[in-house]
């Protein structure tokens, strides 16, 4: 059956702000064909995004707020996954890596292949600890949205104690590039041994490598850096390279989040 409403899509009218998939891949993830094959269906003006005919090979969608339907017929959504990942030292938060490096994707079940699961943010190569995926594009956004300022906590292993007026700079803001960052909390500072200290630190944004800039900034090398917990979702007993299910519980409370004073770490 071809679809009779022939209406240019316009690309304008897609979502801009939501981890998007090519078309062709999702067909092709749906099961009902290949993305060659893919290809030529949308050509031939068998595929629908919104009820509006897509005849472009290359458009991008949401799959979860937008209706695809293939000869009239609706693709069934994919099931909405929430996954929390302690991820391990040397492995690379992307999808997929040019260099051959392994991934964060290795550690997942090979039934996940499909599901369109993409990291939350990103924790640097050195980086280990807390890492968040997910395929529901509207939760991931709230997640990393500026304005809902998440609480990050992490532990860090540092070359030197902090003195007071280095809490302070820490606390209070440090520049980088050119802006101060948001005020943040230090929590748990203790000595382990000689030149090696062990302190928690809280931000509600995330810049780009930003502990380990913010430390550079007041001569602090960090020895080790380790993500334990974003918002409400710690990562408990996960051993470096294990993942777990998010509970209902906290993906509603993300969900629900409010902008600015949500799940502020206590300070000690």
């Amino acid at each position: 059956m071809r679809v009779k409403n022939k209406t240019k899509l316009n690309p304008a009218t897609r979502p801009t702000d939501k981890p998007l998939i090519r078309l062709n891949q999702l067909l092709a993830r749906s099961g009902l064909c290949s993305r060659r094959k893919a290809d030529e269906w949308i050509l031939a003006g068998r595929v629908t995004i919104d009820g509006i005919v897509c005849s472009q090979v290359g458009v991008k969608v949401d799959p979860q707020s937008q209706r695809i339907n293939v000869d009239g017929v609706a693709l069934r959504k994919p099931s909405l996954l929430y996954i929390a990942m302690n991820k391990p030292k040397g492995v690379v938060t992307t999808k997929k890596d040019p260099q051959g490096r392994k991934t964060v994707m290795d550690f997942l079940p090979r039934e996940f292949a499909g599901a369109g699961l993409f990291p939350i943010g990103r924790l640097d190569r050195e980086t280990e600890g807390l890492l968040l995926l997910t395929n529901d594009g509207n939760w991931g956004n709230t997640l990393l949205h500026p304005s809902h300022q998440v609480w990050k906590e992490y532990v860090v292993v540092a070359d030197r104690c902090l003195s007071p007026e280095i809490r302070r700079r820490l606390e209070t803001g440090v520049r980088l590039d050119g802006k101060i960052t948001l005020p943040a909390r230090i929590s748990k500072h203790r000595k382990q041994e000689e030149n090696r200290y062990k302190f928690h630190i809280a931000l509600r944004e995330g810049r780009n490598r930003q502990v380990r800039r913010m430390c550079a900034v007041v001569g602090v090398d960090i020895l080790s850096l380790r993500r334990i917990s974003v918002g409400p979702i710690a990562i408990e007993t996960l051993k470096p390279g294990e993942w777990r299910h998010i509970s209902e519980r906290d993906v509603k409370k993300i969900n629900k989040m409010e902008s600015g004073n949500r799940f502020l770490p206590t300070r000690t």
